[in-house]
Formats: structure tokens, C-alpha cells, sequence
């Protein structure tokens, strides 16, 4: 019987780079910002009036995110012949969700999945690889539902807000997606692996490309990833949407959609901490309401989306996780056969 891994040593604390350092005053002066140019009175009417029903709806549709987040990486394992229990993988991706919300983006949410799967015995190139496409087709879900929404309200208003603030980061994931999974730029990027030897993690990046490539031989896994990012999209569109009408705010659907996914695809980009204060700076510029409205809004989504993620903030705090990282699963994962 294999002895129980000894836990490694753990530094006692992050250290703060200059890179850090400058997210978070990124984000503090956006929300100083944002503060300045609000009725501080408004704001607190907003939240002392509201709907409780429509308060838990919103609620509702922010934790029915998580479980779609662990069934994408539970497909993807599932088409490389590895099999963990479900339970398990919405722990994972609960502790996950509460570490990308809480902590420095340089401690990383999904180092917390990678280890677990680890413990389960999933072989490292595979949970790295499966891990690493889980989030590529997120992101394509996210751009691609960013792209439609800013179409409509060019369409429908002819507004070019939403394509200004989305057309970068949309080429940019797919581009990536192209870079993962088309034949051609696959053959580039060989070329270009073998022209720079000297580069920095040069042989781990060939290799990662090399598994998250394999994945283009199941196009159907593929766009069944991506359909279920695209209804986490959807989601957190009517959770949005819920918190509006838990103010009493006549905001539609249709206007939520154009508002919040171009604001949470800028977000993803990594100049502040979290994506505060880009996000609910987007939401002020993009939601048709005044000001304060819309930053009462986006408060209340922020809180809603901070609460959905606290059965993480449970179990990573507690005994379970623990015991899952050093003993696995209780089931052991099936094995692909030869």
C-alpha cells in the first residue's frame, strides 16, 4: 500500500511584484473613479429596496455556473478515457472559482484543479492539457457570445462601443483557438519551436501544444465544451439581468447581454485585480441607466458572483479538500483501456 505523500513546504506568504503592485492600483483608482462620479444616497436606496425573490434568482443563476464549469473538464477527461466522479469535480472547480475571486491571479485557481487531479493519478500531461483546453473554450464561448452581443447593438442601436471594447480580445482568443488547433498554424508553430531553441520553456510549451493539439481530432468534444461555455454565458446574462429587476431597474434582457459580456471579456484581460474596477467601469459606460443605477448594478452583480463562489471559500478552509489532495478521490478514476 503506497504511503501517504508528505505535504511540501509552503512559503509564508506571496510576495508582491511590481506587477501585482500595479493591478491593484489599477483597480483602486478605477473604483475611486467610479465612486466620485455616483450619488452615494442613490446607491444605498438601490440596495435598501431590494426584491428578495429576484435577489435569489440572481443568486440561483450564479451558482449554476459552477457545476457547467466542472462538467466542461469532466467531458474532457471523459474523451482522453479518465473518469472522475462528479462530486469531486465540483469541488474542484467550487475551490477553483473562490481562489481566481479572492486571491492574487499569480497564485492561480486552476493550479488548485491540476493538483487534485494529480492526487487522483490522472497523468499530468493529460490534466494539464484537458485543464489548459477547459479554459481556451471557455474563452472562445465567452468571445464568441461578446461578438454576437456587440453585433446586436450595433445592428439594433448602431452603437460601436461594445465592438471597440470587444473586437481585440475576440481576435485574440481566436487566434489562440487557430494557434491550438488548425493543421496550418500548428506547422508554423513547429517551424518557429525549432528555430528558437534557446528559448525560455521552450520543450514544456512544444509538448503542452502538442497534447491541447490532439484534441482537434474530437471536434465534437470540442464544440460540446464551447456550447456549454456559451450557456455560462447565458447564465450569468439572467444573472445579471435578476439583480436589475431586484432593484426595480427596466433594463431587458437584450440590453444585459450587450452590457455585460463585452465588460466581462475586457475583464478577462489582466491589467487589474480580479477585473474590479474594469468591469464595473464597462458596465457604467455600456448599461443604458445613469450612472449610479448602473453601478448599483454592477455592485450587486460583483456581491452575487463573491457569494456564489463561498461553498470554495468552505471547502477549501475545511477538511475535505484535504483529504481529497492526499488520498484521491474515493473512487479511483477509470483507467483507458490498452
Amino acid at each position: 500500500m503506497p504511503a501517504t505523500p508528505s505535504a511540501s513546504p509552503v512559503k509564508s506568504g506571496p510576495t508582491l511584484s511590481p506587477g501585482r503592485c500595479l493591478r491593484a492600483l489599477t483597480s483602486l483608482v478605477l473604483l475611486v473613479l467610479l465612486a466620485r462620479a455616483v450619488d452615494p444616497a442613490r446607491m444605498v436606496s438601490l440596495f435598501r429596496d431590494l426584491h428578495p425573490a429576484w435577489l435569489v434568482a440572481s443568486l440561483g443563476a450564479a451558482l449554476l455556473q459552477v457545476p457547467l464549469a466542472s462538467l466542461r473538464l469532466g467531458v474532457l477527461l471523459d474523451s482522453r478515457g479518465w473518469r472522475i466522479l462528479p462530486a469531486d469535480l465540483l469541488r474542484m472547480t467550487f475551490v477553483s472559482t473562490f481562489l481566481g475571486t479572492f486571491l492574487p491571479s499569480g497564485v492561480g485557481g486552476d493550479l488548485v484543479r491540476l493538483g487534485a487531479l494529480a492526487a487522483s493519478r490522472v497523468p499530468a500531461r493529460t490534466s494539464l492539457a484537458a485543464v489548459t483546453v477547459d479554459r481556451l473554450c471557455g474563452g472562445v464561448g465567452l468571445g464568441l457570445a461578446a461578438g454576437l452581443a456587440s453585433l446586436s447593438a450595433w445592428l439594433r442601436l448602431g452603437s460601436m462601443q461594445e465592438l471597440a471594447w470587444s473586437g481585440l480580445p475576440v481576435l485574440a482568443l481566436l487566434a489562440m483557438a487557430a494557434l491550438a488547433w488548425n493543421r496550418r498554424v500548428w506547422r508554423l508553430a513547429l517551424v518557429f519551436y525549432r528555430r528558437m531553441p534557446r528559448m525560455p520553456g521552450r520543450d514544456f510549451l512544444r509538448r503542452l501544444h502538442h497534447q491541447v493539439a490532439a484534441f482537434r481530432r474530437q471536434p465534437r468534444v470540442l464544440l460540446r465544451v464551447i456550447g456549454l461555455g456559451l450557456l455560462t454565458q447565458l447564465l450569468r446574462v439572467l444573472s445579471l439581468w435578476a439583480g436589475a429587476r431586484a432593484m426595480g431597474l427596466p433594463l431587458d434582457l437584450l440590453s444585459c447581454a450587450e452590457a455585460v459580456l463585452p465588460a466581462t471579456l475586457v475583464s478577462m484581460v489582466p491589467v487589474s485585480v480580479g477585473g474590479w474596477g474594469v468591469r464595473e467601469g464597462l458596465l457604467v459606460l455600456l448599461l443604458p441607466l445613469p450612472a449610479d443605477e448602473a453601478l448599483g448594478v454592477a455592485l450587486l452583480n460583483r456581491l452575487v458572483m463573491t457569494a456564489s463562489n463561498l461553498p470554495g471559500a468552505w471547502w477549501f478552509g475545511g477538511r475535505g479538500l484535504i483529504l481529497e489532495v492526499r488520498k484521491g478521490p474515493s473512487e479511483e478514476p477509470r483507467k483507458p483501456q490498452a
